[in-house]
């Protein structure tokens, strides 16, 4: 899977933000004397402005698992190399013709600036900050160390792969375990759409057209209209923030719960346009 460059990802988010403000102060300014219009309309443009960067954002978290999967290969084939009488360098230019994903673009990268004379460790550095994942940083941490301190480099590569192939299982199996939470949490949210329309179908609606004295019982109160508004809102601030959570549970950072606000925000809008009519 390809990666885009850092200019790249900065671009669609600042693209992102000036098109959703410029869609939600074109739905201010058009549907102003609609609130459910300009409150489908801002949402709308949320979700648009939502999707680009979480799209990127999810390509960049799969390039960057897919490189962490095949480190303990480059670590078990610089090993290999060592076992064959071949220097640390040697192994590492003979393991760059090699494919290993993601990480086959960046090893090459930098044994080109090897040999133009860069130095080995800020070679590996380098390295390090594009692959940009700490499993990353830890394994030219080691080959670092190794090159340093010499001794038997075969077996430390060998016991480095299998840390590594280690600490994969270990996140794997959290993901696994996490699976479960983000069910809970689209089930949860999908449970309080269905709360919702309930209340609004069978309660507020149904308690409106009955009149006392020709007054609505829940007009003193609150208005349909403004029962079904106040739960569509409260339906977009949970899909939003409930979408960032999950983001940060399965994946440790907030930007990776765009999608997941993303899908949330669409559930919630087509839920509340299709299942519950508009109250004039």
């Amino acid at each position: 899977m390809p990666r885009f460059p850092d200019w790249f990802r900065k671009s669609i988010w600042v693209a992102s933000a000036v098109i959703g403000l410029t869609l939600i102060i074109f739905s201010y300014v058009h549907y102003l004397a609609s609130w459910e219009q300009l409150d489908n309309m801002i949402v709308l443009s949320l979700i648009i402005a939502l999707f680009p960067p979480a799209i990127v954002d999810y390509i960049e978290f799969r390039w960057r698992r897919s490189a962490d999967e095949h480190l303990p290969y480059l670590l078990r084939d610089i090993a290999e190399g060592q076992r064959t009488g071949m220097t640390l360098l040697r192994a590492l230019e003979e393991a760059a013709k090699r494919k290993y994903g993601p990480l086959t673009k960046e090893l090459r990268k930098m044994i080109t600036q090897i040999s133009w004379g860069k130095d080995f460790n800020d070679a590996l550095d380098n390295f390090a900050r594009r692959i940009g994942t700490p499993l990353a940083a830890r394994t030219v941490l080691l080959i670092k160390e190794t090159a340093r301190t010499g001794g038997n480099v075969a077996e430390i590569m060998d016991l480095a792969s299998g840390y590594v192939r280690g600490m994969q299982l270990i996140e794997q199996e959290k993901i696994s375990e996490l699976r479960v939470y983000m069910f809970i949490i689209y089930a949860t949210y999908f449970v309080f759409l269905f709360a919702a329309i309930m209340l609004l179908t069978s309660f507020f609606f149904p308690m409106a057209e009955t009149a006392v004295g020709q007054v609505s019982i829940i007009k003193a109160t609150i208005t349909p209209r403004e029962a079904r508004r106040l739960f569509f809102h409260m339906a977009i601030i949970q899909a939003f923030l409930t979408g960032i959570t999950a983001g940060k549970l399965s994946e440790g950072k907030a930007s990776a719960g765009l999608k997941h606000s993303a899908i949330l925000l669409t559930a919630g809008l087509l839920t509340f346009n299709w299942f519950v009519p508009m109250v004039t």
